[in-house]
C-alpha cells in the first residue's frame, strides 16, 4: 500500500507541474504553454529572431539569432518553423533544426512524428539569447514564418 501511494503522489506531483525540462509532445499543435497557470502574452513580444537571409532555397541552412530586449528573460522555448499559408495550426513544421555543440539550453524536438522539426528548452535558465539553425525542407513550401 505505501508504494502504490508513493508512486500515486509522484504521478500527481508530475502531472500538476509546469514542463521545467521541456513541452511535452501534445504542444507541438498549438505551440501553447500548459502546466504554467499563465494567460495568453499581451505586450508585443520582448524578443526577435534576426535571421543571416530573409530567402531561401530548398537545403538551405538559415542562421537564427533569437535576441531579448532589456531585462526580459527566456525561460523556456519552443520554436518552429511553418508555412506561411498553413491555414491554422494544424500544419505541421517544415525543415529541421539543429544547435551549436555545446547548446545547455535548447534541443531538438520531433514534433508530428518528423525528426528535428522543432527546438525546445530542456534545461531552466535566465536565458537571454540563443544561436541556432534551421535547415530548409528540400522542397519549397513558399514563405514561412518562425514560430
Amino acid at each position: 500500500m505505501k508504494t502504490l501511494c508513493v508512486f500515486l503522489l509522484l504521478v500527481l506531483l508530475e502531472s500538476s507541474a509546469g514542463y521545467r525540462l521541456g513541452p511535452p509532445l501534445s504542444a507541438c499543435s498549438d505551440m501553447y504553454p500548459t502546466g504554467h497557470n499563465n494567460s495568453s502574452q499581451t505586450i508585443a513580444s520582448p524578443f526577435t529572431f534576426i535571421l543571416n537571409t530573409t530567402t531561401y532555397r530548398p537545403g538551405d541552412v538559415i542562421k537564427v539569432f533569437l535576441n531579448s530586449s532589456g531585462d526580459w528573460f527566456m525561460e523556456g522555448a519552443l520554436i518552429q518553423v511553418r508555412a506561411k499559408n498553413c491555414k491554422g495550426l494544424t500544419v505541421p513544421a517544415v525543415g529541421t533544426f539543429f544547435t551549436e555543440e555545446n547548446e545547455d539550453f535548447l534541443e531538438t524536438f520531433n514534433c508530428f512524428g518528423e525528426t528535428a522539426s522543432a527546438l525546445r528548452h530542456y534545461a531552466h535558465y535566465h536565458i537571454y539569447n540563443r544561436t541556432f539553425y534551421w535547415t530548409a525542407p528540400s522542397v519549397s513550401v513558399g514563405d514561412v514564418h518562425i514560430r
